[in-house]
């Protein structure tokens, strides 16, 4: 079966305008939180099933032809996965036929389907499917894989260090040099690279690209709000989609703009059945600010893109999805800060930076998948500290390689009772274990959270935008956002918020003597310099519980959380982004750096993620269920769910 630990791919989908929206927004947001759950689950089930492909060699005798993994619950959802041989049905008989995966990923009555088909084959000196003329880069963690099968890339020049992956980053598929070059002197690699580097046959052709007749142009065209269909072919100067707007393609739609092609602010781009839609553009190329395009089909061939000048090409910002062909000879062309870039580019240069991911879609011999004439470079990774001590990481599982690391964790590392750590740990990058390595004699007990009884009438959905104190007693919200404020916490006071909570660009203190219990039922959202009790640095003055499973606390660019926190099913989700922190947050003493999400104190919950650049910091004393022998730490890391 397979039941392995998948990242938690969803991104954070409130933005600091989501702070100051009415009820509307509300229910806009929680419905595209409940699309891109559902549509998260349903790629890394087919990323599982690719992986257990890849990693058995014995997988076609093994799984049957039909249903591999039926409704498995995940997250407060499900998942199933199927695998067919389409050709005649049997998976067993011919290894060079294709075989069709599907998953199927339902979350709260929204469900999300993919399809994948798996052709075996290798990649040779042609390449693969994203081709550049100049170089390509990633950086800051940036990512590059396969759908369906694995990455080929490739760049056009021979000179030294061309390509370039820095520690923590990873290719996961085969690199190519120019025709003559050597890959040892063209490719610098402090990563990963999963595949084969090897030397082109011959240079990628990168045509420059001819601008269609579409007549006269009628100037801006700006959609900005509601659900609008666009069915002929549009000229124009500016081309705009924003604002929580929909544009939905209906027939095959050409546009050509003369200035920027943009798509941002919460808006979408959809296809439908049988649609699809061919962009030429002049000027800026831009998805960005937490918009998808093309992700209801999630067919990268029906939206294609062919860029006619140098001007930048840029897919960017967190929740940000897009599906796509792009052709850009003269641009060059970026994935960067969390956004998800699926389908393939020929151009002049490709950077993938600051935890992006640029899912290749398709490649094969026959065309290169990541051609450039540069650099590629993969960022560092994150860091977990202990304030005082070293780190102790438990999970209960004792499933194959539940635990990834992919830096250095100076301290030990428990699996599951009974649990083999050498199945269990799997290391990538500069991954390493300064201390013990072993099982726990038992299992840690997570009892699930009840909500704190006598509490207040909900006030609804409330957002907090002025300098506000909090006294001691009990406080009731249906959803609470807060944003550019300070709040204060006199005495012992206890806060419940049913669903979710969303903290930026602000701060909550505690003053001298004063507690704060914070109960919350779906996911808390801290980002862009939200810092939670700072100023006392005592994370046991601030505890959070989680009510429900398959949630998540995002702590994302540049926040500071200082807590103890206890979410039975649930994950904590540390990734670094852009920004600056303001004074009086972490320090060089504790590991700090002024440009990191950080959380310090100790965690008990589902799934513990920390990327991106990433910090944590642990606090001393024994928890409870540390093993004997373990490590002085209070942060407990368990992953007790396994997909």
């Amino acid at each position: 079966m397979l039941l392995v630990l998948f990242a938690v791919a969803m991104a954070m989908v409130l933005g600091l305008s989501f702070i100051n929206a009415q009820a509307t927004s509300t229910v806009v947001a929680e419905n595209s939180v409940k699309r891109m759950r559902a549509r998260a689950a349903a790629e890394s089930g087919i990323r599982l099933a690719v992986k257990y492909i890849q990693t058995n060699s014995t997988w076609r005798t093994d799984m049957p032809n039909g249903l591999w993994l039926e409704s498995h619950q995940f997250a407060g959802g499900t998942i199933g996965i199927a695998g067919e041989d389409e050709t005649d049905g049997d998976m067993a008989d011919d290894v060079t036929e294709p075989v069709t995966i599907t998953a199927i990923a339902t979350f709260d009555g929204v469900s999300h389907k993919i399809r994948a088909v798996l052709t075996p084959e290798s990649a040779t000196g042609t390449g693969g499917w994203i081709a550049v003329s100049d170089k390509i880069e990633l950086k800051g963690n940036g990512r590059i894989d396969g759908v369906g099968s694995k990455a080929v890339i490739s760049t056009n020049k021979t000179s030294r260090d061309k390509i370039k992956i820095d520690i923590g980053a990873v290719l996961d598929g085969d690199v190519f040099v120019g025709p003559g070059g050597n890959p040892s002197t063209v490719i610098d690699n402090n990563g990963l690279i999963t595949g084969s580097m090897s030397v082109l046959e011959a240079p990628v052709d990168i045509q420059t690209l001819p601008e269609p007749s579409l007549g006269k142009s009628v100037g801006d065209v700006k959609y900005n709000s509601g659900t609008s269909i666009l069915s002929n072919n549009v000229h124009c100067n500016k081309f705009h989609v924003e604002q929580y707007a929909i544009l939905q393609i209906s027939g095959n739609v050409t546009i050509l703009t003369d200035d920027e092609f943009r798509i941002k602010n919460d808006a979408q781009l959809e296809l439908l059945p049988g649609a699809s839609l061919t962009v030429y553009t002049k000027g800026k190329f831009k998805v960005d600010q937490n918009t998808r395009s093309n992700a209801n089909t999630a067919d990268p061939s029906r939206f294609m893109v062919y860029h006619l000048t140098n001007a930048d090409v840029l897919v960017q910002g967190l929740s940000t999805v897009c599906y796509a062909t792009i052709v850009a000879p003269k641009a060059e062309f970026s994935v960067k800060n969390y956004a998800e870039f699926c389908g393939s580019y020929k151009g002049k240069q490709l950077t993938v930076e600051n935890d992006a991911v640029f899912h290749q879609d398709g490649g094969s011999g026959s065309e290169p998948g990541i051609a450039v004439s540069n650099n590629i470079v993969i960022g560092p990774g994150s860091q977990i500290m202990a304030m005082g001590t070293n780190v102790v990481l438990t999970t209960n599982s004792t499933d194959l390689k539940t635990v990834q690391i992919n830096n250095v964790i100076d301290g030990d590392v428990y699996v599951g009772p009974g649990g083999d750590p050498a199945s269990v740990i799997s290391y990538g990058g500069p991954g390493e274990v300064t201390g013990t390595v072993g099982a726990l004699s038992a299992a840690a007990s997570m009892v699930p959270v009840a909500a704190p009884g006598g509490m207040p009438p909900s006030k609804g959905d409330v957002g907090i935008e002025v300098d506000t104190t909090f006294k001691a007693g009990q406080y009731h919200y249906s959803n609470l956002k807060i944003g550019g404020c300070t709040i204060q916490i006199q005495g012992a006071v206890t806060i419940l918020v049913d669903s979710y909570f969303a903290m930026a660009q602000a701060d909550l203190e505690l003053a001298d003597g004063a507690s704060l219990k914070f109960y919350v039922g779906a996911d808390m959202i801290l980002y862009s310099n939200a810092r939670l009790n700072a100023n006392t640095a005592d994370p046991y003055r601030f505890s959070i519980f989680h009510l429900n499973p398959g949630h998540t606390i995002f702590v994302n660019s540049a926040a500071e959380l200082r807590a103890i926190v206890y979410s039975p099913g649930c994950t904590l989700h540390v990734n670094n982004g852009t920004g600056s922190k303001a004074p009086n947050s972490s320090t060089a003493a504790d590991g700090g750096n002024s440009n990191a999400a950080h959380f310090y104190g100790r965690f008990t919950g589902a799934n513990f993620l920390l990327e991106g650049g990433g910090r944590a910091s642990l606090l001393d004393g024994h928890p409870a269920g540390e093993p004997s022998g373990g490590s002085d730490t209070r942060l407990q890391v368990l992953w007790d769910e396994q997909p």
